[in-house]
């Protein structure tokens, strides 16, 4: 089994998303298969890729305006032919339909990381096409239930879909001791808008005015910085704004609450992490977040209602003396529902299920 790992990412840092592929990896390598990965253009020199290159055949293809460059789609056709690829996993969407033009014996898997509905405009009616009339040579594999019922009203053909949660890489979350003598507020915010950091900032800001005794942490990229700094003085002693570290536990380490303010999300990673390492958590009432209503550190409060979510960070700060800290049911319940391993193996079985029909076929 030689399967092409295509993802239109080139992230700073490898994150979950490049453990999971490295999960795979390792159990199709150990089944005497062959992944090969092709990343942007972009990704060549970020030291993850780097790392990957010297031990893995990795090629690179063109990120902008790549479904117009024939370039794409020669390249896609020449590596599958020159690596003998059964399987191509697309992520990211980006190179989703250029992976149609190749050999017909080749299986398709798109991967659905970005939740249908949140896009707009030309990206939307792409999308809509896309899953509507392409599927038959592709399997689809969404992250969550509410976006398979959406593949489903989109006419995408329900046995083409195959839903698999995300799954973090818990061997980087070690040596975190949580501090608990005071809130911290902890949240990531790449996006100001889609992962609710205004939200944040508004009910925070409300907060101060009654409690002093709490801090405010937001993690976030710099072109995030002026957004934030339109709401709020970055200055203040009780907020803290960091840049994304390579290390998670660095950041973990610092916080004791975590906050998921998104207006869409597919899965997030860092909910689970956050989870994971012991960390209370404040998450909207979003389809995408279902999953960890089941976790016992969370509470929940009303997709973009801020000053629903100010009342349960008041919740926090007023009982924060009586809060147990015990984690251990949620963190089992990542191991067994969402780590990299079960992630791996939820994929294999797409992948066979995928070449033992061909073979009947």
């Amino acid at each position: 089994m030689n399967v092409m790992q295509i993802a239109a990412y080139c992230a700073e840092f490898p994150g979950n998303f490049i453990f999971s592929l490295l999960s795979i990896d390792k159990k199709i390598k150990k089944e005497g298969g062959e992944i090969i990965y092709v990343f942007p253009n972009e990704a060549q020199n970020k030291a993850w890729c780097i790392e990957l290159q010297r031990s893995r055949k990795v090629f690179f293809l063109p990120l902008a305006r790549a479904r117009l460059k024939w370039k794409t789609y020669s390249k896609i056709r020449k590596i599958c032919q020159n690596e003998k690829i059964d399987i191509i996993h697309s992520h990211f969407e980006l190179y989703d339909i250029p992976c149609l033009f190749t050999s017909k014996r080749i299986k398709i898997v798109w991967h659905l990381h970005d939740a249908i509905g949140a896009e707009k405009g030309l990206r939307a009616i792409i999308r809509k096409l896309q899953y509507r009339y392409l599927p038959e040579r592709a399997v689809v594999v969404p992250i969550f239930d509410d976006d398979r019922k959406k593949l489903v009203n989109m006419k995408c053909p329900e046995n083409n879909i195959h839903v698999i949660p995300n799954g973090i890489s818990t061997e980087a979350l070690v040596n975190i001791t949580i501090p608990k003598d005071h809130p911290i507020f902890l949240s990531m915010g790449w996006d100001y808008k889609r992962k609710g950091i205004d939200l944040i900032i508004t009910a925070a800001k409300r907060l101060r005015e009654e409690y002093q005794d709490f801090e405010l942490i937001i993690n976030c990229r710099k072109d995030t910085m002026p957004q934030i700094q339109e709401q709020i003085d970055i200055n203040s002693d009780w907020i803290n704004i960091q840049l994304p570290q390579k290390n998670m536990s660095d950041i973990y380490n610092k916080a004791n609450v975590f906050i998921q303010a998104s207006r869409h999300e597919t899965f997030s990673f860092a909910v689970c992490e956050a989870s994971y390492v012991g960390l209370k958590l404040i998450i909207s009432d979003i389809p995408g977040l279902t999953w960890a209503q089941k976790l016992e550190s969370v509470c929940v409060f009303e997709n973009g209602n801020a000053d629903d979510l100010y009342l349960k960070m008041k919740e926090i700060v007023e009982g924060f003396s009586e809060i147990k800290w015990d984690c251990s049911s949620d963190k089992r319940m990542i191991e067994e529902r969402y780590s990299t391993k079960r992630w791996a193996n939820d994929v294999y079985s797409v992948y066979k299920e995928l070449l033992e029909d061909e073979s009947r076929s």
